[in-house]
């Protein structure tokens, strides 16, 4: 293993199976990964392009600041829950005030989809 996986990998599926992923070398099938969560849904081969095109539009749909924010967040490591949540404040500084928040607010009062700009 390489680039961190040995890190990651325990921490998706647990250090056993992590360990018996890297000794064996051993293919897994779709299902397998679903099972462990190492995917996110299994589609039939000629669907994929259809569903991966629905889920992008739907990400796109919401306040692009807000969809970066999270991004960031959920991409980042921390060795405490306290800077976690320092890092999650600063994060909804950059997004509470926006047009995409007041956007978001007045779309629901209004009873209508929302229309981001990503400001």
């Amino acid at each position: 293993p390489d680039a961190g996986v040995s890190e990651i990998l325990g921490a998706l599926v647990g250090p056993g199976i992590a360990a018996e992923m890297a000794y064996t070398g051993r293919i897994y099938d779709a299902p397998w990964a679903l099972e462990k969560g190492l995917v996110n849904r299994v589609v039939p081969a000629d669907e994929m392009l259809a569903q991966a095109e629905s889920l992008a539009l739907e990400i796109a749909a919401n306040p692009p600041l807000a969809v970066k924010a999270t991004k960031a967040l959920l991409n980042s490591h921390y060795p405490d829950l306290n800077q976690v949540i320092e890092t999650e404040y600063r994060a909804n500084d950059l997004v509470n005030g926006t047009s995409d928040q007041m956007e978001a607010i007045q779309a629901f009062l209004e009873k209508r989809d929302p229309k981001f700009i990503g400001s």
